[in-house]
C-alpha cells in the first residue's frame, strides 16, 4: 500500500499524445495558440492503471507511459479532447483530487 498522505505526489511525466492531439486540434485555426497548447497539454502525472478512472476509460489506451513505472500511465493534467472549452482539468495533477489528503 502506498502512503498517500500530505507528502505524496505522483511523478511528473510527458503526455506526448495529449500534446500532439491538442496541437492538431488548434493548428488550423491559430498557429501560435497551437504551439502553446502542445506545451500545456503535454504535462501529466504517472497514475496507477488499477484506478477505476484510468482502468475504465476507453481513451487510456492512447496514453503513453514514458517516465512512469510499468503499472502506471501518464495522465495529462488537461483534457485535450475538450480544448474548445479551455483548459479542463483531468484531476491527475490536482493535489485535492484524492479525498482525505
Amino acid at each position: 500500500m502506498v502512503d498517500s498522505g500530505p507528502t505524496f505526489e505522483p511523478k511528473k511525466c510527458t503526455a506526448s499524445m495529449s500534446g500532439i492531439l491538442a496541437l492538431l486540434m488548434t493548428v488550423l485555426t491559430d498557429f501560435n495558440k497551437a504551439m502553446t497548447a502542445m506545451s500545456d497539454y503535454s504535462d501529466g502525472r504517472c497514475i496507477s492503471k488499477c484506478l477505476p478512472q484510468v482502468r475504465d476509460n476507453s481513451s487510456a489506451s492512447m496514453l503513453g507511459s514514458s517516465g512512469c513505472d510499468p503499472h502506471e500511465i501518464c495522465v495529462p493534467c488537461f483534457d485535450p479532447t475538450k480544448i474548445s472549452q479551455g483548459k479542463v482539468a483531468t484531476g491527475a495533477c490536482d493535489r485535492d483530487a484524492c479525498p482525505g489528503t
